[in-house]
């Protein structure tokens, strides 16, 4: 079984370099690469690094571009309006739905929860 708990740096370093090389691929064939994330990338590798920081920080942004799904970094306890701002022009694509956390299963529609979504 795969343990998400025990990801490391090197695991998303190497994440990234392959993520580079498909890139380059796609880009021969006139697409790009897009990584998706959930919430496991947040989760803190020390130092207050995340694996999709490091993911953001070794990968090239004319190779791979990246879509936020609000929900998950939101469920990690990450702010999404922080991250645009941290990382501008990285996140191209977005994954828009709503969570409402009083509720044993959160999600829901957009704007029927709790996230900031007209911000």
């Amino acid at each position: 079984m795969f343990d998400l708990n025990a990801l490391k740096k090197d695991d998303y370093l190497y994440a990234a370099e392959q993520l580079n090389k498909a890139g380059e691929q796609a880009k021969k064939l006139g697409l790009k690469v897009a990584y998706h994330n959930h919430f496991w990338e947040f989760r803190d590798l020390g130092n207050n690094t995340t694996g999709e920081e490091v993911m953001l920080a070794f990968t090239e942004p004319d190779l791979v571009d990246f879509e936020l799904d609000l929900f998950w970094a939101e469920k990690a306890g990450k702010n999404p309006i922080a991250l645009f701002e941290k990382f501008p022009n990285r996140f191209k694509l977005w994954h828009v739905k709503d969570m409402d956390k009083t509720k044993s299963n959160p999600i829901e529609w957009p704007k029927d929860g709790k996230l900031p979504i007209e911000q």
